[in-house]
């Protein structure tokens, strides 16, 4: 009798967490990995020029600097809804770093999906 109560106690005991992970909870990690939606910068068109865009309606001074030792810096141009804007000339084939530079601090850009963290600076590279 002693073994029968023991083994209905035990089941009940694996039976009640089983049930409490299939109702306790509405956590859901659905939806939050997506593609990008549209345009992703920086943009590289046909002849190899590449445009780069960063949203930052706050800034009053935007750069985006190319490269890891001979670093090209380019000054962004701000359009009506706050969107900085800069072109390059047409670059090799390569993989390129950049930043962007907001009123004096570095940024990574949060719309391009690769990232990369290399020795402690966060750089952002494409591959033509």
């Amino acid at each position: 009798m002693k073994k029968l109560i023991l083994l209905g106690t035990a089941l009940l005991g694996l039976y009640l967490p089983v049930k409490a992970q299939r109702d306790g909870s509405s956590f859901s990690t659905a939806g939050w990995w997506q593609a990008s939606t549209g345009k992703f910068s920086p943009a590289i068109d046909s002849s190899g020029r590449v445009t780069f865009r960063v949203k930052a309606p706050q800034a009053s001074k935007v750069q985006v600097e190319i490269g890891d030792w001979d670093i090209m810096r380019l000054a962004m141009e701000q359009d009506t809804s706050g969107v900085w804007t800069a072109s390059t000339t047409s670059l090799l084939p390569g993989i390129y770093q950049y930043v962007f530079v907001v009123d004096g601090k570095r940024s990574i850009d949060l719309a391009n999906p690769k990232v990369n963290t290399v020795q402690k600076c966060m750089v952002v590279y494409w591959k033509l």
